[in-house]
């Protein structure tokens, strides 16, 4: 199954008011070894359309997805995967997938507790290049903020 709108490149669903969130993005696209991720915010309409048939709710803003060949990866699962496309020496955080997902997943909501509290809110993403801003699909959070 191809990813809709993406031309079947994996999309990273994220907390769009979350400075961490977007700081973590940034991150993903300094660092990964081609550009193959699409960038969506939780917030936006299209979100909730995606997420529908894995039956999770993007306003609970609880996880970072990664959809990619028809699959949902959430949590640790999502970040590690990131990982793999990622540069030197970042890639090879995927061994972390040896420590066992509850363990992973446990460390992941302790730092989702306290994003917010760490990092603060924040209404946009840095500035994107020209050759950045194709691969934002609704940038634009819709006006209802779900804080």
């Amino acid at each position: 199954m191809r990813e809709p709108a993406t031309g079947g490149k994996p999309l990273v669903l994220y907390d769009g008011y979350c400075a961490f969130c977007n700081g973590w993005v940034n991150f993903i696209l300094r660092h990964e070894r081609a550009a193959v991720y699409h960038f969506m915010p939780l917030q936006s309409t299209q979100a909730a359309t995606l997420l529908q048939p894995f039956e999770r709710d993007p306003t609970e803003l609880t996880s970072v997805y990664v959809l990619e060949d028809g699959q949902l990866l959430e949590r640790s699962d999502a970040a590690l995967q990131v990982a793999r496309r990622l540069r030197w020496p970042w890639r090879s955080l995927t061994i972390l997938r040896w420590i066992p997902r509850t363990l992973r997943n446990a460390v992941y909501d302790l730092v989702g507790r306290w994003r917010y509290r760490l990092f603060g809110r924040s209404d946009y993403c840095a500035a994107l290049t020209p050759a950045q801003r194709h691969r934002f699909l609704h940038a634009s959070p819709p006006e209802t903020d779900n804080r």
